[in-house]
């Protein structure tokens, strides 16, 4: 008798502790599920954090089909703002879900939901300062996978993915403002030093050129050799007539 209730205690043991190992598996594999769509946003100044705390950024979240759940009732789109290096939520909700608020969009059917997300205004501050900062363009696509889970709908997971087809954890804008590039430059010179030559003032060059022969100098050649041996052979004429009539 003594060994049937320690083989029972046993049994009980070992089951408790296996119940015990498969919940505390179960809690450690379960995925952890973020039900909300976050967008934030920072100023940056030279890669620094830069406060601009005044300055109001405003985004769409726009239904590719024009039908998607959106917050506050919204059809088509819905227009929300953020401000300095601040942050804005919807919440994710479905049927069992209670109301969280107005930023909230409520899901009752299982599918594929798609939407578009850009930058569509700034304000807050001047045009002048607005105007030094490269403001991020960047649009996102963003799909909610709504799945029927056993007897109710619940959110499968949302998925973003930007305009180079990456798919980052999070949404973040980063507005810029690059470094005020140095124009000055300072001239060092010496006294009593050369000035470097002007490499773009070509050199003189010296040239040494013939005349050329033209006709007229080359006529006028031959016809004082025509008349020189003109002239000789009259002489030679006259010599030889004296001799003849001696």
């Amino acid at each position: 008798m003594k060994k049937l209730n320690r083989l029972n205690a046993i049994v009980t043991v070992i089951l408790v502790l296996a119940v015990t190992f498969q919940t505390g598996l179960s809690s450690v594999a379960a995925p952890i599920k973020t039900p909300r769509l976050e967008i934030s946003q920072k100023f940056k100044m030279s890669g620094a954090d830069a406060s601009e705390d005044d300055v109001i950024c405003e985004y769409t979240l726009k239904g590719v089909d024009g039908t998607e759940p959106l917050p506050d009732g919204s059809s088509g789109s819905y227009t929300f703002s953020v401000k300095g290096n601040g942050s804005f939520g919807m919440d994710i909700l479905v049927p069992a879900d209670g109301d969280t608020g107005s930023t909230s969009i409520r899901y009752t059917k299982a599918g594929v939901y798609e939407y578009t997300l850009e930058r569509t205004g700034a304000s807050g501050a001047s045009a002048e300062r607005m105007s030094e900062y490269k403001l991020d363009d960047s649009k996102y696509t963003v799909r909610m996978y709504i799945v029927y889970d056993d007897t109710t709908v619940t959110l499968g997971c949302i998925e973003v993915i930007d305009e180079k087809g990456n798919k980052p954890d999070s949404i973040c804008y980063v507005h810029e403002k690059p470094a005020e590039e140095d124009s000055t430059q300072e001239e060092i010179t010496t006294e009593g030093s050369t000035p470097p030559a002007d490499s773009s003032v070509p050199a003189k060059e010296t040239k040494v050129t013939k005349k050329p022969l033209t006709g007229d100098e080359i006529a006028l050649v031959a016809i004082l050799s025509v008349l020189g041996l003109s002239f000789v052979g009259i002489i030679v004429v006259l010599i030889i007539k004296k001799r003849k009539a001696k």
